[in-house]
């Protein structure tokens, strides 16, 4: 991922991690939400950025299309990636 796109993501972070640059979660709709919390995000806490972000948008489709049902999704330089349940990094957009 360059570096502009990945300033981009940094931006629409709601709260940083010091292991990973951008990290977000999408549902099945596709709704896109900023990490908040290490935990399950509460539905009060949700703040959907789609459309906010073209790079985020195709990361988020592309999931989807491995992961329908959503989840959590990590991004860096490199690209993006999901763990599975072992804790092992799936990537999915490079």
């Amino acid at each position: 991922m360059d570096p502009k796109s990945l300033i981009e993501l940094r931006r629409l972070q709601m709260k940083i991690r010091f292991d990973w640059p951008a990290v977000f979660s999408t549902n099945p709709k596709g709704e896109i939400f900023p990490f908040r919390t290490y935990e399950k995000i509460p539905e009060f806490m949700k703040v959907n950025v789609r459309r906010l972000s073209p790079v985020l948008d195709k990361s988020a489709d592309a999931y989807l299309e491995v992961r329908e049902e959503g989840g959590r999704f990590f991004v860096n330089n490199k690209g993006a990636c999901f763990k599975d349940e072992k804790k092992r990094q799936i990537w999915f957009w490079v």
